[in-house]
């Protein structure tokens, strides 16, 4: 049996490259933002190491030229996978976002959030990345 424990983290959390180097591995092109006013990543830690990790950005709503926050990234590395933490992650991310109707998501694991409610933005069922949404009303 193994224990998670998630944490919210800053830029100079002895945690934080560990989570840069995660996403990278995934996204070559991704950098950590530096708006301070967006939420804190979260890293999830398994024995002391990083194994996964959800960050945010802002850009455009759909439909609207409002800049509101969306998820950036969540990653879990691979031999964690499917034992939930992604979920959880995407859960606690969730939670900090309280100053608006909606969170989004750009990804290529739609099922991921359809099976924790949120909906797709937008219907072109041929594209590999979809927006998608969840109401935090």
């Amino acid at each position: 049996m193994f224990e998670v424990s998630y944490q919210r983290i800053t830029d100079d959390s002895p945690h934080f490259a560990n989570l840069t180097s995660l996403f990278k591995s995934e996204w070559p092109e991704y950098e950590p933002e530096g708006d301070s006013t967006l939420p804190k990543p979260i890293v999830a830690i398994v024995e002391g190491q990083v194994v996964g990790g959800i960050a945010y950005t802002k850009f455009a709503e759909p439909k609207s030229d409002r800049e509101v926050v969306w998820v950036n990234a969540v990653y879990v590395s691979e031999t964690w996978r499917h034992r939930g933490i992604a979920h959880k992650l995407i859960f606690l991310g969730r939670q900090q976002v309280k100053s608006q109707s909606k969170l989004y998501a750009y990804t290529h694991v739609p099922g991921l959030y359809e099976s924790l409610g949120w909906l797709r933005e937008d219907k072109n069922d041929q594209a590999s990345d979809v927006v998608m949404s969840c109401s935090l009303e």
